[in-house]
């Protein structure tokens, strides 16, 4: 198995205000698919990314649950999904137990580097996200499969959920990969 490229971190745990912000985040989003002027199309879709971002938090658990985010349009909406979801479901954990959670983790993100072929800015701008929401990042050399299989081996026998932004025919060719 190869280890990670490098892995990205300053400590494990969101500060309070990457954690509030991100809660924010949620709150946004949910207010705004409440308001009737918004196309029910698109709040239909981000409910129901919401909803099983949630889930999958609930099911695997934060330490288990990574978001492939390379910069590109449909990672940078997975992204904040991520975040917003993240915080909603220590919210709802704090509610349930009526315990304050110090300690929460950092969303994990996974990033598949093209090597020489990325362009300087998208590096310098997954940096930039890494820092500003206080991400835990882990960079696999450029072939995804092999990228998912080392992570699967590392964390044996837990279960990973992993969430990729992406369109319906890039999602066969994966799926078809990964079999």
């Amino acid at each position: 198995m190869t280890s990670p490229v490098s892995a990205t971190t300053s400590g494990l745990f969101w500060s309070s205000g990457a954690y509030q912000e991100s809660l924010a985040l949620y709150d946004a989003l949910t207010a705004r698919l409440l308001d009737p002027a918004f196309s029910t199309r698109f709040a239909s879709c981000v409910k129901k990314a919401l909803t099983i971002m949630t889930d999958a938090y609930r099911l695997y658990e934060p330490d288990c649950v990574y978001c492939s985010f390379n910069g590109g349009k449909d990672a940078v909406v997975i992204l904040h999904l991520t975040r917003a979801a993240l915080a909603h479901h220590y919210r709802t954990l704090e509610k349930k137990t009526g315990v304050a959670e110090p300690n929460k983790l950092r969303p994990r993100c996974i990033y598949f580097h093209n090597g020489n072929e990325e362009f300087r800015e998208v590096e310098e701008f997954v940096q930039e996200a890494v820092g500003r929401y206080e991400l835990e990042m882990l960079e696999f050399g450029r072939d995804m499969v092999k990228g998912l299989s080392d992570l699967c081996s590392s964390v044996r026998p837990r279960l990973l959920a992993f969430v990729l932004g992406t369109r319906v025919t890039k999602l066969f060719i994966l799926f078809f990969s990964l079999h």
